[in-house]
């Protein structure tokens, strides 16, 4: 679950913000905790939308490409297709 949609988003462009705590499987990309947070509420997004928009937009898109490009280097859906269909092969023995 969890780390392929955040993959996913990121992916796409997307910051993501998370009641729950998905940075865990990120957290060894660096800037990860730029561009994948945890909220408690919903008005923590305004917060979290000023720390971004603070970030001159050329740095910003530069730092958002290369996390992107080391999370593609790290997770690959071919390489979560294996884990997940090892799983099955697994639970179905």
């Amino acid at each position: 679950g969890h780390k392929l949609k955040t993959a996913y988003y990121l992916a796409n462009n997307a910051v993501v913000l998370s009641y729950a705590n998905v940075s865990r499987d990120f957290e060894h990309i660096p800037d990860h905790d730029c561009f994948v947070r945890t909220i408690s509420t919903a008005s923590d997004i305004a917060r979290h939308a000023a720390e971004l928009q603070a970030i001159e937009p050329a740095q910003l898109r530069a730092r958002m490409t290369a996390f992107k490009q080391r999370c593609q280097d790290k997770f690959s859906w071919q390489r979560s297709a294996s884990v997940l269909a090892q799983a099955l092969g697994s639970a179905v023995s």
